[in-house]
């Protein structure tokens, strides 16, 4: 889901070496379209920061991440139905089995075409295909399809209920809830993301838990033993002039 201002994407990846290739590209790309589209929109980048991933451990926080993804514009009143929300969106393509398509073109091949006064190739349209979710992927497609159609029922009805509250609240209860809401600034702009989804309980964290702590660490200590060996190779090839010179790790 793509919003006005950043993007939501449920992922999966053979490594974290693809996730990094993949969003490096999805960021790069999407920048210089929308540059190419608004003729520069000013200097620096169209993204604020680096992305943010945050790891799915099991079932039941994965299909929580697709119901936090479809209420993304429901819950703040853009529109009434996740299907509804006029950027793009899987919802339909999910729920109801519509294409979804895409166009790709080169702007090299478009560049060296203008230069060389020849017909500007024409850009190539493709469905993408999205994955099912682990636990519904042996479950035929009809079957899956319905049972996005009753999260996409769920959030939709959630929000109307949410919204039929506020409108009993009141002036007085609203001026309340807006000035408790007030940010503070002692505290961080952002909240923390959090490390992992997981519906085991903080307080008594399972085996999946332990295993992705585990692997974590192994992983941390891993890389500072690899820092380290780089900071040594650099040290001893250091020529006199002080400029580092050509290196490789054994």
């Amino acid at each position: 889901m793509v919003a006005s201002n950043h993007a939501h994407l449920l992922l999966s990846f053979a490594s974290a070496t693809h996730l990094a290739h993949f969003m490096r590209d999805f960021n790069a790309q999407s920048a210089r379209l929308v540059k190419r589209l608004r003729e520069g929109v000013g200097e620096g980048g169209i993204w604020s920061r680096r992305y943010a991933h945050t790891v799915v451990l099991d079932d039941a926080s994965a299909l929580e991440r697709v119901r936090y993804i479809f209420a993304q514009a429901v819950s703040a009143n853009l529109c009434e139905r996740p299907g509804e929300w006029p950027g793009l969106q899987t919802v339909d393509a999910l729920c109801r089995g519509e294409a979804l398509v895409g166009t790709w073109f080169s702007y090299d091949r478009r560049r060296r075409a203008a230069q060389a006064g020849k017909p500007l190739p024409k850009p190539k349209r493709y469905e993408v295909r999205l994955s099912p979710l682990p636990q519904w992927a042996d479950l035929p497609l009809a079957q899956r399809q319905a049972r996005y159609q009753q999260l996409e029922q769920e959030v939709v009805q959630a929000a109307a209920e949410k919204r039929a509250g506020i409108a009993t609240m009141g002036v007085g209860a609203l001026l309340k809830v807006s000035i408790h809401k007030v940010p503070d600034p002692s505290r961080l702009e952002r909240s923390c993301i959090p490390q992992w989804h997981c519906a085991e309980r903080v307080e008594e964290p399972g085996p999946l838990r332990k295993q992705y702590r585990e692997a974590y660490w192994d992983f941390v200590d891993q890389h500072r033993q690899l820092v380290g060996r780089l900071v040594r190779v650099a040290r001893s090839e250091l020529s006199d002039s002080g400029t580092l010179a050509w290196m490789s790790l054994p």
